[in-house]
């Protein structure tokens, strides 16, 4: 884990990362995850897998959430119950990928009273009764 304070990030960006959070493991199968929060309480999350074959990569700019609604998105991903999904239209140079989680985890997102909240926690992740398979699908492992 590393964290930096009063973190410059990108100049052309409408609003200033004060602080990232870097949470991260050497071993397979263990996501990467990154967080940041600007000067106005927005926060920004990463998540990342990466092996020789191949980088899936997910996540989303700072919006203004609630800061219990990320700290049960770090739970469930402590958990592995998630997967991130690639789709790829190669031939247009289009590749997007989604973060799956189980329905009955999901349900720990959308359970906060705030629109905001369920609006970011539909738009941005999916629920499946079961997690995608295949070889564009990584599943990570549980921390805990």
């Amino acid at each position: 884990m590393s964290e930096k304070v009063n973190f410059i990030g990108n100049p052309n960006a409408d609003y200033f990362v004060c602080t990232e959070l870097i949470l991260s493991s050497p071993l397979n199968n263990f996501p990467h995850i990154e967080i940041w929060v600007t000067n106005d309480g927005a926060i920004g999350f990463g998540l990342r897998y990466k092996n020789r074959s191949s980088n899936f990569t997910c996540g989303h700019q700072p919006v203004h959430i609630n800061s219990d609604l990320v700290l049960a998105l770090l739970e469930i991903l402590a958990h592995g119950a998630c997967a991130i999904k690639k789709t790829s239209l190669w031939f247009l140079g289009f590749t997007h990928f989604k973060l799956f989680i189980k329905d009955d985890e999901f349900r720990k997102l959308t359970r906060f009273n705030s629109s905001t909240d369920y609006e970011y926690a539909t738009h941005y992740i999916s629920s499946c009764e079961e997690l995608p398979q295949g070889k564009n699908v990584v599943e990570f492992s549980a921390w805990l």
